[in-house]
């Protein structure tokens, strides 16, 4: 969104103080920093949290077997299949 379409919005609706994420500039963050400055009106950003990723892969055997470890998921076995057949 433009920077003047941005601002006619904000007038229009007589924001006076804006919370935002910080998103950067693909998120418009760099045009809601221009209108609140433009405007005077006061902008918080909110950071996103930082996390943390214990277990990273691009595999799906080891995608599988964390799900299992982790979750305790199982194969079914031939008689699990024999009793419930939509499995």
């Amino acid at each position: 969104m433009s920077v003047e379409l941005e601002a006619a919005l904000w007038k229009q609706w007589g924001i006076t103080q804006a919370i935002a994420k910080a998103s950067g500039p693909n998120g418009g963050e760099d045009v809601k920093r221009q209108v609140a400055q433009t405007l005077g009106v006061p902008l918080w950003l909110i950071d996103r949290p930082g996390l943390d990723y214990p277990e990273q892969t691009d595999g799906i055997a080891r995608v599988l077997a964390f799900a299992r470890e982790h979750l305790a998921i199982a194969r079914p076995t031939d008689q699990s299949r024999s009793k419930n057949p939509g499995a």
